[in-house]
């Protein structure tokens, strides 16, 4: 028997008696795992770090709650978050620019034409005031794009074995709800695969000082520039996203999480 799609009422209700919503069940499709997750993205709000369905607010968010219990200063301060927040945009920018290149490109093809894009015709939001040298603007969008070109990679090779001819869809910033917790949090990039698993890509900035590049004038690497405290801590949030995506929305699994 097929379960009804919730009403707002429904949702609500859920939310005030901290109760799933979403009828999940077994052997999803990945069409359907996206229907609930689309459908709660529409229906939720993100206004300055807090989740709000109409007018009820969950208690907390994802990063929050892994935080909860820090006594160390994060590296991720107000300037940072601007600066990150900036960023974000503009990799969100560049992604949607390529996803709009490759709309309606079979796996094969548009794995063909990501690898010969370059940043040439990606013109960065500015509006902010913030500036961006051509060496980063270059480095937005070949982020962007290599978070893409893998994720039809993995579903080329998918349909190879499967027979079928889909391609991954893509998410940016996808907001994830956990009524039961009544805990939300936002995934930077989500590519769902044909096969209901996922890839999450979590992206994290840091202002820079002398201290973080090598002797050779290099950037250090990711357990050198990030307090190992704050590593642990990133990890668990997408563990913890990843937790969500199976229990309340039916997804079948991780294919690939990694912090950037």
């Amino acid at each position: 028997m097929k379960k009804c799609k919730p009403t707002k009422t429904d949702i609500r209700t859920a939310l005030e008696n901290r109760k799933a919503y979403h009828p999940v069940k077994q052997n999803q499709t990945s069409e359907e795992s996206l229907e609930f997750l689309d459908s709660d993205n529409r229906e939720f709000v993100k206004d300055e770090g807090k989740y709000l369905f109409d007018t009820f607010g969950l208690k907390s968010t994802v990063t929050t709650e892994i935080g909860k219990g820090d006594k160390f200063e994060s590296e991720l301060g107000t300037p940072s978050t601007k600066i990150g927040n900036f960023v974000h945009s503009n990799i969100e920018k560049a992604g949607r620019e390529i996803l709009g290149e490759i709309q309606g490109l079979s796996t094969s093809t548009a794995i063909s034409r990501i690898k010969a894009m370059t940043s040439q015709g990606f013109t960065p939001d500015l509006s902010s005031g913030k500036k961006l040298d051509e060496k980063s603007k270059n480095n937005i969008f070949e982020l962007a794009r290599n978070q893409i070109l893998f994720a039809y990679e993995e579903q080329h090779i998918i349909n190879n074995r499967s027979g079928h001819t889909a391609v991954p869809q893509i998410r940016f910033e996808a907001k994830v709800i956990d009524p039961v917790k009544s805990v939300g949090g936002t995934i930077d990039f989500l590519a769902v695969l044909s096969d209901n698993t996922f890839i999450i890509r979590d992206y994290k900035t840091k202002m820079t000082t002398p201290k973080d590049y090598d002797s050779t004038l290099n950037l250090k690497g990711d357990k050198d520039l990030i307090y190992y405290k704050s590593l642990d801590k990133y990890k668990l949030q997408i563990a913890e996203y990843a937790r969500i995506l199976r229990k309340y929305y039916g997804f079948a699994g991780t294919h690939s999480n990694r912090l950037i």
